[in-house]
């Protein structure tokens, strides 16, 4: 529906957005042909727009290794990868699998569609993403992940799928109205919820002098915070306080109001009766006593 009605708009009348959005909704289906026409009409109409460029660039560069890509086609993801990166397709296959069943086993939710993960070298995907080094992979409607050149960690690559998964199922349960700060907290949550002690020793360590607040954590998840990493953990603390208080049907329903079209601070109000205010004040003293 989208993609008629942004081209039934082009032809009333040409404007940039339309082939922009155009080239957004091809890339995330990965029919990257399309994408490079439709941000390329965009770009000439208007050549001031960076954005627009900068996604072209990074578009040639990802066509120029989609050339010599392997793919796993399972029932429940699409799986890219370099030939040359380390990659043992039947412990990837694996790992994924059991992050379908386990993530959707705490949200209650399965997602019918595949989802697409993309595996680079480190290299590569430094090269073409040119992300801060503290980004160990991300989602943006697909998994991508960079491989260490050396040695892979199996249990760092677990944790890393499991986290990035948990964006898209998030996405998905939420129809993408998730704020940034609770998704990362979730997908933090779900990393190390089977050993989550790692991360309570951090805290203390980490946290002191910080204002706890919900929009201080939205403000320091952002792309423009130099150091987020403290604010995922911030936002993991505020998911296990839920949990611990509310347990999971208090998270799913919460997620469930977001799905509906609520912001996170008026699903809290309806569904833990308690004002932003009252919130934050009883979740800085769950942080301060645990």
């Amino acid at each position: 529906t989208a993609i008629l009605s942004l081209k039934e708009s082009s032809l009333a009348y040409e404007d940039y957005r339309a082939y922009e959005l155009l080239g957004d909704i091809y890339y995330k289906r990965r029919e990257l042909e399309k994408a490079r026409f439709n941000w390329s009409r965009a770009a000439k109409l208007s050549p001031e727009e960076k954005s627009v460029a900068e996604r072209l660039a990074r578009l040639e560069k990802e066509m120029g290794l989609a050339e010599s890509e392997s793919r796993i086609e399972m029932p429940h993801f699409d799986v890219r990868y370099e030939k040359s990166i380390p990659v043992s397709a039947e412990k990837l296959v694996a790992i994924l699998e059991r992050a379908y069943f386990d993530v959707g086993r705490d949200f209650s939710y399965l997602p019918a569609s595949r989802t697409i993960a993309y595996f680079y070298s480190e290299e590569d995907f430094r090269r073409i993403f040119s992300l801060p080094g503290h980004v160990r992979a991300f989602y943006d409607g697909n998994i991508k992940m960079p491989f260490p050149a050396g040695a892979v960690n199996e249990d760092e690559l677990t944790r890393y799928i499991y986290h990035e998964y948990t964006h898209a199922v998030v996405s998905a349960i939420t129809n993408n109205n998730c704020p940034a700060w609770f998704n990362e907290g979730l997908a933090t949550w779900i990393e190390f919820k089977r050993n989550d002690a790692a991360l309570a020793s951090l805290l203390p360590k980490l946290a002191s002098g910080i204002e706890l607040s919900l929009g201080s954590l939205n403000e320091g998840i952002s792309p423009e915070s130099k150091d987020p990493r403290l604010y995922y953990l911030l936002s993991y603390t505020v998911v296990k306080y839920i949990v611990d208080k509310w347990g999971m049907s208090g998270l799913r329903d919460l997620l469930k109001r977001m799905a509906g079209g609520q912001h996170i601070v008026n699903a809290i109000d309806d569904e833990f009766l308690l004002s932003e205010k009252e919130f934050t004040a009883r979740w800085r003293d769950y942080v301060r006593t645990r």
